[in-house]
C-alpha cells in the first residue's frame, strides 16, 4: 500500500510537470505593449544598412578606388548596438566591414579587403535604439558580386560589462550588397 501511494504521489508530480509551460513557452502579458516590441518600424529589419549617396574620398588601401558609397546603418531596435568605427584621413567615420563574394560559383576578378581592427586605428561605436550613422565604403567593396558585412553586438548581450565589448564573443552581422546597390541607384534616377 505504502508502495501505490508513493507511485501515486510520483506520478502526479511528472504529470503537473509536463502540463506546465517552461518560462521560454510562456506569452508575456505584456507583449503587445509599445515596451515588449522589438522594432521601431515593424516593415522593416532590426538592424539594416540603407544607401544615402555617392562621391569621392580619400582611399585608406591602395587597392581603393575614390569613388565611395555613403550608407547608413540603422538600428531599429530598442537595444543599443555596438560597432567598431575608425576615422579616415578626411576625419570621417569608417566602419569595420568584410568584402564577401554573393555567389561562390561566379568568377570575381579581385575581391577587395575590407577595413578589419588591425588595419587602423579603432574604437567601439554605440549606436543607440532608432538612431543610424552614416558611412562610406570604396565602390569597388560593392562591385558586382560583392557585398559588404558589418558585425555588430547588442548591449543587452553583455549585462553590466558594457564597456568591455569583446571581439571573440558572439556577433551578428548585417550585409549590403551589390543588387541592393543596384536597386538604390534605380531608385534615385
Amino acid at each position: 500500500m505504502k508502495i501505490v501511494a508513493i507511485f501515486v504521489v510520483i506520478s502526479l508530480q511528472v504529470i503537473s510537470l509536463y502540463g506546465q509551460k517552461s518560462d521560454l513557452e510562456k506569452k508575456p502579458d505584456n507583449l503587445d505593449s509599445d515596451d515588449a516590441k522589438v522594432k521601431f518600424e515593424e516593415t522593416k529589419p532590426t538592424v539594416y544598412l540603407e544607401f544615402e549617396r555617392t562621391g569621392t574620398g580619400e582611399p585608406i588601401r591602395s587597392s581603393d578606388v575614390k569613388d565611395r558609397i555613403w550608407l547608413k546603418m540603422v538600428n531599429n531596435t530598442r537595444w543599443s548596438i555596438y560597432v567598431y568605427k575608425f576615422v579616415t584621413r578626411d576625419k570621417e567615420l569608417g566602419i569595420f566591414h568584410s568584402v564577401e563574394k554573393i555567389r561562390a560559383n561566379i568568377a570575381t576578378k579581385i575581391i577587395p579587403l575590407g577595413y578589419i581592427r588591425m588595419d587602423v586605428g579603432w574604437q567601439i561605436l554605440e549606436i543607440k535604439p532608432n538612431q543610424s550613422v552614416s558611412f562610406s565604403v570604396p565602390r569597388n567593396h560593392l562591385a558586382a558580386n560583392l557585398k559588404i558585412g558589418i558585425n555588430f553586438k547588442y548591449k543587452w548581450e553583455y549585462g553590466s560589462n558594457s564597456d568591455k565589448v569583446s571581439y571573440t564573443e558572439p556577433r551578428h552581422t548585417v550585409f549590403f550588397s551589390f543588387s541592393d546597390l543596384t536597386r538604390a541607384l534605380e531608385k534615385k534616377t
